[in-house]
């Protein structure tokens, strides 16, 4: 049947789950982990506790469309993918080089990153911001500041 969610069982690791469909997420916690969702199968729709979720799956939202692996105990779902809304901009990557450095691409919008109350910001105008208590440079060799303007207080 065309319309059937269910793939059949798929292999995970050492484990093999019964079967995967598509859901839609229900309720979520505060920090945007899914606590139920919904199937559709060709007996109806049917509420599903949610089981675990893939460490990569960024925070979800009542409504958002998952991926599911149903647990062979029949406990509740995995949620291992989370699908992008037609008109979603793609969100920001995590990218490994081969050298083993990282490069964290922002797509269309800038990059922040906040920890403690400090902030580093890339705008995707191409400014960089700093918000800190304190800001402290070093440089073992030359340290040059280049600017059309520099502006210091």
């Amino acid at each position: 049947m065309e319309d059937e969610p269910v793939l059949g069982p798929a292999n995970v690791g050492l484990y093999a789950a019964t079967a995967a469909c598509w859901a839609e997420v229900l309720t979520t916690t505060p920090q945007g982990r899914a606590t139920r969702v919904a199937v559709e199968t060709p007996e109806g729709i049917s509420e599903w506790p949610v089981a675990g979720h893939a460490r990569e799956l960024a925070s979800l939202k009542p409504g958002d469309r998952v991926v599911a692996l149903l647990d062979p105990a029949d406990r509740g779902l995995y949620l291992v993918h989370a699908l992008a809304d037609a008109d979603e901009p793609p969100r920001a990557a995590l990218e490994r080089r081969p050298d083993g450095s990282y490069l964290l691409r922002g797509g269309h919008g800038g990059i922040r990153l906040e920890v403690a109350g400090a902030e580093l910001e890339l705008g995707a105008d191409g400014t960089v911001r700093i918000d800190a208590e304190a800001v402290e440079t070093r440089a073992r060799g030359e340290y040059r500041i280049r600017g059309a303007r520099v502006a210091i207080n």
